[in-house]
């Protein structure tokens, strides 16, 4: 299995990640959302993406049980190629937890991206406008490269 998981501690934009790559997905590479989980505005969700027979499962909320994320993937019936989501960091019980779900082992193909919180004082909103920019980039570009080849 293919995961890209999107880690850090509480409140350093895993979610907000997540959500801006669903979004990248279905706006810019052909993805639909299948059961329409995709929200208009930012919030967690669970998603299945399909374009030509390639399924993606996403979790956008580090919060939520993985055994839920499972339950949700399984329930789908379908063959799903690639799993992102936001997860704790690896202090976190919750990442153990995830990884023990899903039985991730080192025959998986893994992409961790590790967030961490930016301050800048006044200067915060462009150093946050450019982590933003930047960490998109690098996970667009990470996944359309093998073996996600999106």
């Amino acid at each position: 299995m293919k995961y890209v998981l999107i880690s850090g501690a509480q409140s350093v934009g895993k979610s907000e990640t997540v959500f801006r790559l669903a979004n990248h997905l279905v706006k810019n590479k052909g993805y639909i959302d299948i059961n329409n989980a995709i929200p208009q505005q930012q919030e967690d969700f669970f998603a299945i993406l399909e374009k030509n027979g390639m399924f993606i499962a996403i979790k956008s909320g580090a919060d939520y049980s993985a055994i839920h994320f499972k339950q949700f993937c399984n329930k789908s019936n379908k063959p799903i190629n690639l799993i992102i989501s936001a997860i704790r960091d690896e202090i976190d019980p919750l990442y153990k937890d995830f990884y023990d779900c899903f039985n991730i082992s080192n025959n998986d193909y893994v992409l961790e991206i590790p967030l961490g919180k930016v301050r800048r004082g006044v200067q915060r909103k462009p150093a946050l406008d450019w982590y933003r920019k930047t960490i998109d980039n690098l996970l667009q570009m990470s996944i359309e490269k093998t073996p996600f080849s999106i």
